[in-house]
């Protein structure tokens, strides 16, 4: 009998949260390109520079919140596949060599955590691949398939 895939996604008020930052950062960055085509002469060499390094944290929040919104995590017998905006992989088990519940700065009354793999790169030194973090549906359920799936790995702070 064949199994089905699991699929899990971030949940709703984290994905209308995601969108508010999208909309912000679009916004803020479309204006700050538009000041800075307008004005610039205007501007001398460090104001550029700062407006430069603004504008790249604000398309680097743009991709962020387009992935979070985008964000699909299919566990199947023998993968994991990430589909995410400008960012699929599909990872076979057996790539995998760790499985690591990364602890996060905790903001609210939940302690925040990530699930973060390490495959073996092409120089043979393990390669972090970050999977999801708590505001994922059922994030535990997904992380418990994700050990179960891997005996050959190595399981930090599960």
């Amino acid at each position: 009998m064949e199994q089905r895939a699991q699929e899990y996604r971030y949940r709703q008020p984290t994905r209308q949260r995601a969108a508010l930052w999208l909309v912000l950062s679009t916004v803020l960055a479309v204006g700050l390109l538009a000041v800075l085509i307008a004005q610039w002469a205007a501007f001398d060499l460090a104001t550029r520079g700062v407006a430069a390094i603004l504008l790249i944290i604000l398309l680097y929040t743009i991709r962020a919140q387009l992935a979070r919104l985008t964000y699909r995590c299919r566990i199947l017998p023998d993968r994991i596949e990430v589909i995410a905006a400008l960012n699929n992989r599909t990872i076979p088990w057996t790539n995998i060599v760790e499985v690591r519940r990364l602890n996060l700065p905790q903001f609210g009354r939940k302690p925040a955590w990530a699930c973060t793999i390490f495959t073996r790169s092409r120089h043979g030194n393990p390669a972090p691949t970050y999977l999801f973090d708590h505001q994922l549906d059922q994030a535990e359920s997904a992380l418990r398939e994700i050990v179960s799936a891997t005996p050959h790995a190595q399981h930090t702070n599960i």
